[in-house]
């Protein structure tokens, strides 16, 4: 009989600590200020550069190299940078759920170009600027300081 009580009561703990816990959560979240969740909103970038890649793209490795340095010089930009990979089925199937996550998808579904680079604005869907090669560089970096507020 004391082992049933025992076993009842440890159960009963057991389902008061889940209960703590969810509340918390719940209740951590309604007192939560409204200036934090509008910065967690704020820092969602607008901007997006989606690098498409392929393995068996030969122009991949060259845009691979211009596409870092675009994440290093903008690295303080609120701007997303994102490579969809279609190298198999199974990756372009990921690259496919990845863009769908970022609100990018209208543009992956366009004809898939590999070894490119797009500036997308997320919001209205529209690419802003395509690179084919490091001589498209000077354009993009003017659509992105136009698109950041600042002068080319």
């Amino acid at each position: 009989m004391r082992r049933g009580r025992r076993v009842w009561r440890i159960a009963a703990l057991a389902a008061c600590l889940a209960l703590a816990t969810l509340l918390g959560a719940v209740m951590g979240e309604r007192w939560a200020s409204g200036r934090a969740r509008e910065s967690q909103v704020d820092a969602v970038p607008r901007i997006a550069a989606v690098r498409d890649h392929a393995d068996w793209c030969g122009r991949c490795p060259l845009i691979a190299a211009t596409y870092q340095e675009l994440v290093e010089s903008h690295k303080n930009e609120p701007l997303l940078f994102v490579t969809l990979d279609i190298t198999t089925d199974a990756k372009r199937n990921q690259a496919q759920q990845l863009a769908d996550a970022l609100g990018v998808r209208r543009v992956f579904d366009k004809p898939f170009e590999s070894g490119i680079i797009k500036v997308i604005d997320r919001q209205s869907q529209e690419v802003l600027a395509v690179m084919r090669d490091r001589d498209d560089l000077p354009g993009v970096e003017r659509v992105l300081a136009s698109a950041f507020g600042k002068e080319p």
